[in-house]
């Protein structure tokens, strides 16, 4: 009977030489197959995003789409308004905006929405009113 050659496993964590890298930049390291070489991750920490093999990742945060009660999207849904995260990038730079005719918006917080009649773009709203009229609008 005749017997092959044996191949050895050699299963590694790779983040056991990795690791120092995603520390570095405040990242996990997650090594997803012990039997293969160089599918290492850096893993950017919650509540960030991201992941990239073999090197540290670029994280990213997009806070309306987090949910808490006091986070950016429930803040601006529950008085009717959109959420938008400009820079992903960045933490604390969510706005809320206000529905049109408004053009209100806050940073950080819900706006206070306030709506000019007399600028309001529409063929019946004050300003067209006032101005055929030969007066001025005020709101």
């Amino acid at each position: 009977q005749k017997i092959g050659p044996v191949t050895p496993s050699c299963d590694v964590d790779e983040c056991t030489i990795h690791r120092k890298t995603c520390e570095a930049v405040q990242q996990d390291c997650f090594d997803p197959d012990q039997s293969k070489v160089g599918d290492w991750q850096c893993k950017c920490k919650l509540p960030m995003n991201g992941n990239s093999t073999a090197m540290p990742a670029e994280c990213t945060i997009d806070e309306c789409v987090m949910s808490c009660p006091t986070c950016a999207n429930d803040t601006c849904s529950s008085r009717g308004q959109i959420c938008e995260d400009p820079d992903t990038s960045k933490y604390n730079d969510w706005t809320c905006t206000c529905p049109l005719p408004s053009t209100s918006y806050a940073v950080n917080n819900y706006a206070e929405c306030v709506v000019d009649e007399c600028v309001a773009n529409c063929s019946t709203c004050s300003l067209g009113v006032c101005t055929s009229e030969g007066q001025h609008c005020h709101d």
